[in-house]
Parts: structure tokens; C-alpha cells; sequence
């Protein structure tokens, strides 16, 4: 028997988005020590914010997640999966999403859940908020403590840092996002620079190379 008009209609098919990183061949731990360039280095913290994150099918958006923003923070395990419930009809050959806050959810001021202020990402009304933070220790880098900070924002311009993610997917019942670090790292002099800390146009720089260092894990 065919299902009912109805029934069809409330037919889901649920997608897992998730989110992993890699230092080389292996996935990040936080506080792990790696070989790096002969030298070595560790991430002590990694977030970042995903917000409107779509589905699409040759060009035309399926399904759009109602959430403003989500926040991935790899000390939370939880925080890296995304569930959407999508129709059980429904079929996707695009995954899209912004890394970072776009300019009108900024000037709207720091809201909840996510976007919650004690969530550590979130500077000032003026500055707006922080749409990527690594931080760890590097043995390359020459002071004392050995320490990088890249607190990578801003959504005026010229400083505008949020960056669009596209990618080619099969329909799929689990999509991972990979972040490289190793190969963002190698975009960045770490004894040249070992901070960002503002708006600025090397954060929007640093922004391009995140990007470009994330792609969909089969």
C-alpha cells in the first residue's frame, strides 16, 4: 500500500553532520603533543561557529537549519555532531554552510544559547565575535612560554572574516567536515606571529586559510 499523502509527508531521513580535525595522520586531542617541522606542537583549545548551514540539490536549497549558529568546541564531544531531520524524500548534492557570524546576527548583540557570551567567543558589541579560536603551544616559537593565540573575528569592513564553506556531497546519512591543521599552521610564521587577537586584516587572511583548510572527510 502506497503511504498516504500525509505520511509522506512526515517521513524524515535524519543527516549527522560532523566535525573532526587532524594534526598529520592523527585526530586532534586536546593537550596531545605532535611533531611538527622537527619541532613540536599542541592544541590546547578549538572552536568555531557554523551557522546557515543548507542542503542543496542542483543548485536549489532543500533544507536550511533553523539554528542561528552552533557552536563547535572540541573539549565538548557532543558539540561536534549536527542532526538534521530532513524529508525522507528529500535528496542533496551540496552541503553549504558560513564559518563565523555574518554581519546582521552580529548587529543584533550577543543573544543565547550559543551565542551566549560566557561561551568565551564573543569580544565586545563593537567588535562583534570571535568566528574561529586555536590556541596551544608550539616549541618553534621563541618566547618563554612557547604560546599561539588566533582569535580570528570581525564583520566590518574591511575586516569582514566570515567565509563561506561549499561543498560536493552524495546523498549521505553522515557528512564530516575535516579541519587540517597541520596545513593551516604551515600558512602561519609562527615566530613572526603567534597572535591575533582583533579585527584586522590578517585575521580575515588567517579566516581564508581555515577555510581552505577544511574539506569533506569520506
Amino acid at each position: 500500500m502506497l503511504p498516504t499523502y500525509l505520511e509522506a509527508q512526515e517521513a524524515k531521513q535524519q543527516i549527522v553532520i560532523s566535525f573532526s580535525a587532524e594534526f598529520g595522520d592523527h585526530e586532534i586531542q586536546l593537550g596531545e603533543p605532535y611533531d611538527w617541522e622537527n619541532e613540536t606542537v599542541s592544541i590546547t583549545a578549538l572552536k568555531y561557529y557554523i551557522s546557515n548551514l543548507k542542503l542543496k540539490y542542483q543548485g536549489q536549497v532543500v533544507y536550511l537549519d533553523n539554528a542561528q549558529a552552533q557552536l563547535i568546541d572540541y573539549s565538548i564531544p557532543e558539540s561536534k555532531q549536527i542532526r538534521l531531520e530532513i524529508p525522507e524524500y528529500a535528496k542533496f548534492d551540496e552541503v553549504s554552510c558560513n564559518l563565523g557570524i555574518d554581519s546582521a546576527m552580529n548587529v543584533s548583540g550577543a543573544l543565547d544559547g550559543d551565542l551566549d557570551p560566557t561561551k568565551g567567543m564573543y569580544w565586545t558589541w563593537q567588535s562583534g565575535y570571535v568566528n574561529f579560536k586555536v590556541e596551544g603551544f608550539s616549541s618553534a616559537i621563541a618566547s618563554k612560554d612557547g604560546k599561539f593565540m588566533f582569535h580570528l573575528g570581525g564583520y566590518l569592513s574591511p575586516n569582514l572574516a566570515v567565509q563561506s564553506l561549499n561543498f560536493s556531497v552524495d546523498s549521505m546519512s553522515e557528512i564530516n567536515f575535516l579541519l587540517d591543521l597541520d596545513q593551516l599552521l604551515r600558512t602561519i610564521d609562527l615566530n613572526e606571529n603567534s597572535s591575533v587577537m582583533s579585527p584586522s586584516l590578517k585575521a580575515v587572511e588567517l579566516s581564508e586559510s581555515v577555510a581552505q583548510s577544511i574539506r569533506i572527510h569520506e
